[in-house]
């Protein structure tokens, strides 16, 4: 009976180094895959406010455009809405999609963002700073000028 319960304590030591040595092996596998994520989202991000202006005033003229009355076609000849549209465009989720409408968050990320003006021709505000880019407020300073390092900025640049 001694010797089963000290192999039992000791399969378990066994099996416990095991588990970690796995655990530190995958989170190691994640930091190589992913350096510049660390699972706080993208490093560039927009304020939702400001895309979710943007979203409503392009709803309110596509609901103006295409009221009740009129069918937009599309290749199955069937009323298609904005929501339904965007996800087409952008291949986001229709969920991420609301939450930038209707500013459920502080922010969106960049790739969001860009994908979504695209899809209403307007990705011209990202790049003539009508809407803003700022670093991810959920980034620690390190983490960002590590990030900017490596696109080749200095920190005087930053």
């Amino acid at each position: 009976m001694k010797y089963a319960k000290r192999n039992a304590l000791l399969h378990e030591q066994r099996v416990l180094e095991m588990q970690q040595r796995k655990l530190e092996e995958y989170i190691q596998s994640i930091r190589d895959e992913q350096p510049l994520m660390n699972g706080v989202g993208e490093a560039e991000v927009v304020v939702t406010a400001l895309i979710s202006a943007v979203l409503l005033d392009w709803r309110r003229k596509w609901d103006a455009e295409y009221d009740n009355n009129s069918v937009t076609s599309t290749s199955y000849n069937q009323f298609i809405g904005p929501m339904t549209y965007l996800v087409e465009q952008t291949g986001l989720p229709q969920r991420a999609i609301y939450r930038a409408m209707h500013g459920e968050t502080k922010h969106v990320s960049f790739t969001h963002a860009e994908k979504i003006l695209m899809a209403i021709d307007r990705e011209y505000m990202l790049s003539n700073g009508e809407i803003p880019v700022i670093p991810n407020p959920r980034w620690s300073m390190q983490r960002w000028t590590k990030y900017m390092a490596s696109r080749g900025c200095t920190t005087d640049d930053v």
